[in-house]
């Protein structure tokens, strides 16, 4: 039998010194996802206002970064899921204020759709 070394406990993940992680003010609402093999992305939120915000926390690095391509419109995706296909790099959001479903692909968002009917 092979036996894994698996904990199930939360643990501090401390970033690296960085002059953008003044720019990540705590936010609630945020949304995030998996986006590749060694990233996460922090999706929008609210810190005072409703953001276009867009982070990559590269996990092996301890490392923060904006993203190239930040969101089309202030996002608050509350209690809504954030999905992603790791392969592919791909990951979509929906903003709670407007319905909108936005979709990250190849570094950049787009208003992908929205779900309120016409």
């Amino acid at each position: 039998m092979i036996q894994k070394n698996i904990q199930n406990k939360w643990q501090v993940f401390n970033l690296n010194p960085s002059p953008i992680q003044s720019q990540f003010t705590a936010r609630q609402g945020l949304g995030s996802c998996q986006i590749d093999e060694k990233g996460i992305l922090i999706i929008g939120g609210y810190t005072g206002k409703h953001t276009t915000d867009c982070f990559y926390i590269d996990v092996a690095k301890r490392d923060i970064s904006r993203t190239a391509g930040q969101l089309p419109i202030q996002t608050f995706p509350f209690a809504v899921p954030t999905l992603s296909d790791v392969e592919r790099n791909i990951g979509f959001t929906i903003d709670w204020c407007t319905f909108k479903l936005l979709k990250y692909e190849n570094n950049k968002w787009n208003d992908y759709e929205s779900l309120r009917k016409q």
